[in-house]
């Protein structure tokens, strides 16, 4: 602190370092060969951030699945005419759904050297499905809305390995005097229920009896799962996991192509 002082951060009255005194000699003052013992109030101790000259962060996430239905297609006939180029499907079934993610941090400087912490989870989500899709033609043009709805059955594993301070030599040059390399590696399993949601919305245009212009849009919610980015317990010198499920992921985007009938 400013005035030389250490200060008493927990407000116990004792600053960071402290001696114990007794009055030994019975004389009514405290001399300076009194001391009885000292000691450090680590309720004092300030956290100080770790500073990286260079910091190399990565995140990847991978989706895969399968899904099997069975869709029953509903009977229009006895609509008017005009009416039945609408249609109606449902469908139920199960799907498997498997979503991998990795966050990868490495980072250099001049006290802890290099610092690498490698977290990978994934999510294995499987459950029964239903399905309502709903189509319309309108001459060439055919437009088209899908919703289906997973209650998943969700089996997380994460794993993290690392290593903190490769470069520390215990009293070396910008070094702790106790810091030492340490490496570190983790795995846990949690389970979860995590609901899945996906909604389609398809066009297509028939340019020619054989070719088709495709263009649609695919959007899915998962909730309860795991990221890796944000189970990483940053808390030198192990790491750790912290509790897994607590995240969600809204995934989406858009598609075109081609249908081409030969």
């Amino acid at each position: 602190t400013s005035d030389g002082i250490a200060d008493d951060v927990d407000g116990d009255g004792f600053p960071v370092f402290f001696v114990l005194v007794d009055d030994l000699d019975g004389n009514g003052e405290i001399d300076d060969n009194e001391v009885t013992g000292n000691g450090v109030d680590f309720g004092d101790l300030h956290l100080f951030n770790i500073r990286f000259d260079t910091l190399l962060v990565r995140n990847s996430t991978e989706l895969q699945g399968i899904e099997i239905m069975k869709t029953h297609v509903l009977d229009n006939q006895h609509k008017m005419v005009k009416r039945q180029n609408n249609h109606w499907e449902i469908g139920y079934g199960v799907r498997f759904l498997r979503l991998r993610d990795r966050f990868f941090l490495q980072g250099e400087g001049d006290v802890l050297g290099l610092t690498q912490v490698d977290t990978k989870t994934e999510n294995q989500i499987v459950g029964p499905q239903i399905r309502s899709r709903w189509s319309s033609q309108r001459g060439r043009l055919n437009v088209a809305l899908d919703t289906r709805f997973v209650f998943g059955y969700n089996v997380q594993d994460l794993d993290q390995q690392g290593d903190v301070g490769q470069n520390l030599v215990p009293g070396g040059l910008n070094s702790f005097l106790y810091g030492q390399p340490t490496t570190f590696s983790y795995g846990t399993q949690a389970n979860d229920f995590s609901p899945l949601f996906e909604l389609r919305a398809d066009a297509s245009y028939q340019l020619t009896s054989s070719i088709a212009l495709n263009l649609g849009y695919t959007a899915m919610y998962i909730d309860s799962i795991t990221r890796a980015s944000q189970v990483v317990q940053y808390s030198l010198p192990n790491m750790g996991i912290l509790p897994a499920g607590n995240q969600d992921v809204f995934i989406n985007g858009a598609n075109f192509g081609f249908d081409v009938v030969y």
